[in-house]
């Protein structure tokens, strides 16, 4: 434990050091202000926010929340909803479609042998394939261009 009072002030801090056998970095380190957990704990808890953290950069990157030209208040606080609701719906819209990944065209990553699940800016980009084909001057000819829904059966009256 330490305390680094340029960072986090008088409290005392959890440091926990790992030696990494492989990489560049032979060391990494994390430090957690609630010096009262294990080194496991710690660990444990930068794990569990390893998804959050990729959505954050998501969006602030691929979605351009980082870059938002909001100034009013009532803009500011439109922004992060509509990117947030932008994300979720190219999620869905990707699911929905229930595609195999190598159909999909992913680009070679020599750093990612083994990987066989798409990122978002993989999802963000099959989107972007896919509607750079949409005639969009003529709504009418969007809407004749998508799927029919399967008709439902309607239920017997008895």
């Amino acid at each position: 434990m330490a305390r680094w009072y340029r960072s986090a002030g008088k409290p005392l801090l959890k440091i926990v050091i790992v030696k990494v056998p492989r990489g560049e970095l032979s060391l990494r380190v994390f430090f957690c202000t609630d010096s009262s957990r294990t080194a496991h704990q710690v660990i444990e808890a930068y794990g569990s926010r390893w998804g959050i953290e990729v959505l954050f950069r998501d969006l602030k990157q691929l979605l351009g929340f980082a870059s938002s030209r909001a100034r009013s208040p009532l803009a500011v606080l439109r922004t992060a909803p509509w990117v947030g609701v932008c994300y979720t719906l190219l999620v869905l819209w990707y699911m929905e479609l229930g595609w195999d990944t190598s159909r999909m065209g992913l680009p070679l990553r020599p750093w990612y042998r083994t990987k066989c699940t798409v990122s978002f800016a993989d999802i963000l980009r099959l989107a972007q394939r896919t509607l750079a084909s949409v005639d969009w001057v003529d709504p009418r000819l969007l809407l004749a261009q998508l799927p029919q829904p399967p008709s439902r059966p309607q239920p017997r009256v008895a």
